[in-house]
Formats: C-alpha cells, structure tokens, sequence
C-alpha cells in the first residue's frame, strides 16, 4: 500500500494502468495471495518492486539494522573504562537495570533517552490541559543540576577545572566553566570546552532553556486526540441495491454513511451487486480488510477487531 500511494496511484488508477483486476490487487496488498509473475511483472512497470513475487509488496523495504541500544551502551562504557557498578550510578539506575540493558533483556524507557539525560524531568506524572482555543498547558517539573551532570559526563574535564565543574548546578555555571576553559587555552581545554558546548546544544535543541527542551520533548509523546460531538450511525442492514444505484442527493442519512463507508474501502458496485455470490464475497472481504486496517489505526484498545461485511439475495 505504501509504495502504491507513493507512485501516487489509487486502486482504480492502477488497476487501470496495469490490467490487473481491481480486487486482486487489494487481496496482494493484505496479503491474501501471492501475485502470478505475469501480473508482478505488470505491477513492476509502476511500482518500484523486486524481480521475483513476495508478500507485503507493497510495504516499504526494512530499514538498515542499526547496532542495538544496549550494544551501543556496553561499548560507551568500556571506551570511558567504567565497569558496571561504576557507570550504573553515573546514570541513575541500579547495576542489574544497566546489565539487561546491555545485555538486550530490557529497553530503557524515554526518560533515559539521550536527548534529555536521566533525571532531568523529575515529574512522575505530567499533566496536560487543552483549552477551546486549542492553547496547551502542561505542568511537570525539571531538575537543571541533573542536566549539567548529564552534559559534563560527555567531556574530559581537565584536572584543573574539575572542582569546578563538580560545583557547577546550573546551566549559567556551565556557560561560565565554558568559558573559563575557553579563555584558559591549550588544546585539552579547548576539546573539553567544545564538547560541553556541542552537548549543551545537542540537549536544547532549538530550545532557549531546560524547560523548554524538556517541553519539545514530552509533546513529541503526547498522543493525537479526536473530539467529536457529532456522528452518523450505520444501520444494521440496507438494500445494497438501492444503495449503489440512488443519487447521492437521494440517499438518507443512514444510507449516505453506508455508502461513503463502502467507497471508502474502494468498493466497486459491479462486484457487490454481482448475482454471483463467491464473487461477491471476495470484495467484501477486501472491503473488510481495507476498513479494518483503517479503524486499527486509530483504535489500538483491541487489536483483535475485524469489521465483517455481507450481502445475501432475498426473493
């Protein structure tokens, strides 16, 4: 599906430029079957795809396995030549936490994400407020010494500067080390100065202070929220019929939902209306697929749910 919508095509247009039947073409991107090598080699000519029939052709390629989190931790501690119970503490967790981490047993959760650092955001729970206007509040609370620590641990301070360093508790103090450091010269002081101000600024981002940081990163992770007072109701049967055929300036509101529900999945009314009823089906189950994937989306509390659709003849 993805690679389809990205060639910009719908069903029906590919469908089209390919010869494809417009139902076997949704029944590949589920799934259902795998596509014949006359029909692969059709769909190839539009869509970037390899040689040979797969499933999920439609689906993007992986992504390049990049090295695991806890792999990446175990060579970070090893080049500071720390062991366990050293660099457990230095990141606020206890030595088995860090051991499972690196180990692959366990992931570390986003407080522990680089971008903010371990015991920045010291709320255990944030608040978050929406007025009418669409205007957020959020209330937490944040802790600038753990944030110094956080970008002092990516620098080797020299020997010199060290007290200081150890007595910085705020992000002005670290502006003033910085400088300190700066102004002293030599090479050393000038790598731990260049450093301390390349991981401020990795922190900040394009934020002027903490909490602004801190905030860019607690929206990143707040869900998308759907408010609706308002809402058609499906009904539970409807003359398919009389559905596919009236004007839509005729339908009723009942029928005007069904019938947006339907071409939305890209239902085709020769298939749904045909007397045959293994044909009939077949596109029902693609409509189903096709709905189904859609609600899934959005309503995560059941992944089990599937949307059942059918059409029988009454005399």
């Amino acid at each position: 599906m993805v690679r389809r919508k990205r060639a910009g095509f719908t069903h029906k247009q590919l469908a089209a430029k390919t010869g494809v039947q417009l139902h076997w073409i949704r029944r590949y991107e589920f799934d259902r079957c795998l596509p014949p090598q006359p029909e692969w080699d059709s769909l190839r000519k539009f869509l970037k795809l390899p040689p040979k029939p797969i499933l999920t052709f439609t689906q993007p390629e992986k992504p390049i396995d990049r090295p695991k989190i806890g792999e990446h931790l175990r060579r970070r501690r090893l080049e500071l030549k720390l062991c366990l119970a050293e660099a457990a503490p230095r990141m606020g967790v206890s030595v088995p936490t860090l051991g499972l981490w690196e180990l692959g047993k366990a992931f570390p959760k986003h407080c522990y994400h680089a971008q903010i650092g371990t015991g920045i955001l010291t709320s255990k729970h944030v608040t978050l407020e929406r007025e009418y206007s669409g205007k957020l509040w959020l209330t937490f609370a944040t802790e600038e010494r753990s944030a110094v620590h956080h970008i002092l641990r990516e620098a080797k301070i020299p020997a010199d500067f060290k007290d200081l360093a150890s007595r910085a508790a705020t992000l002005a103090d670290l502006d003033q080390l910085v400088e300190k450091l700066t102004k002293e010269g030599g090479e050393h002081n000038k790598a731990a100065s260049a450093t301390l101000t390349d991981a401020k600024e990795k922190l900040l981002g394009e934020a002027t202070d903490l909490r602004a940081a801190a905030l860019d990163a607690i929206l990143k992770l707040v869900p998308q929220f759907f408010y609706f007072d308002e809402y058609s109701s499906l009904p539970g049967s409807i003359k398919i019929q009389e559905l596919m055929t009236k004007q839509k300036d005729d339908l009723s509101e009942d029928e005007s939902t069904a019938r947006s529900l339907l071409e939305l999945a890209g239902a085709e009314s020769e298939y749904l209306l045909n007397a045959d009823y293994e044909v009939r089906k077949r596109e029902l189950e693609n409509v189903a697929n096709s709905i189904t994937q859609d609600v899934l989306k959005y309503w995560t509390t059941n992944s089990e749910l599937r949307v059942m659709i059918d059409i029988r003849q009454s005399s």
